[in-house]
């Protein structure tokens, strides 16, 4: 949609506080989210939309029964026949990110069934004793310190440096430099192109599709998000966080 993209382009490129490449982005996603959501509640909703398409073209359909269509009312109905099946595609797209999200809370992975099934794998699966000189040793502690010894004395070697050697991991590479580079904008569009699609939305509410269409809006914010994390200085606290609120239950009134 024409409009939608212009409102995201028009957002996201407002200038922001210079502060750090970090919460700049988080700054404008936030933003750019309130935006989105008072601009859905000034139009009609999918449901809505896909029951006036409808009633459009079952009109053309009940006048086509009674006279020919005219050249214009033809490509009228060819359009909302068109216009209906994308709006069914989106709706089809909706319920099956929803039904994830279903799936994992009020789904078979939360119900009791599943729960009891993974106690019983669990017990299953768990080393009851080891056995050392003879003697049989039950807790958890003794038991750790039997597997670590043994592990330890199997794959351990002396270190006589502190250093991991990486040609032996890349004997291809001559030149390892390439490895601590900061990142490219092809690696880093790349790396947004390939994501899957039709995936539920992350943490910050926005879908792969929605990088993937504004990706050289967001091109800027991104390479400075990036060059910031490779120097070790962007501060991820301001998008990890998250607020927890007590709400008191209400006292049951006496009569």
């Amino acid at each position: 949609m024409p409009e939608f993209k212009n409102l995201v382009q028009n957002d996201l490129l407002k200038a922001t506080r210079p502060i750090s490449p970090v919460s700049i982005l988080n700054f404008k996603l936030r933003r750019l989210r309130a935006k989105i959501r008072a601009w859905k509640r000034r139009k009609a909703g999918l449901k809505s939309l896909l029951h006036t398409n409808k009633y459009v073209i079952d009109f053309f359909d009940r006048c086509e029964e009674w006279r020919p269509l005219t050249d214009l009312e033809f490509s009228l109905r060819k359009h909302y026949h068109e216009h209906f099946k994308e709006l069914n595609w989106f709706w089809a797209l909706k319920w099956k990110r929803r039904s994830k999200i279903t799936w994992c809370t009020l789904g078979d992975e939360n119900s009791h069934f599943f729960h009891v099934a993974a106690t019983i794998s669990h017990r299953k699966n768990k080393i009851k004793l080891l056995l050392e000189d003879g003697i049989e040793h039950y807790d958890t502690p003794k038991k750790l310190q039997i597997a670590t010894a043994h592990f330890r004395n199997i794959f351990s070697t002396e270190l006589t440096s502190h250093s991991i050697p990486l040609s032996p991991l890349y004997p291809s590479m001559r030149n390892l430099s390439a490895l601590s580079t900061s990142f490219s904008w092809e690696e880093i569009s790349s790396a947004i192109l390939h994501s899957p699609p039709n995936k539920s939305p992350g943490p910050d509410g926005y879908t792969n599709e929605f990088y993937k269409c504004f990706i050289s809006t967001l091109k800027p914010d991104l390479i400075a998000l990036f060059n910031s994390f490779h120097a070790n200085a962007a501060d991820l606290s301001g998008v990890n966080i998250s607020y927890i609120t007590l709400i008191p239950k209400k006292k049951p009134l006496s009569a």
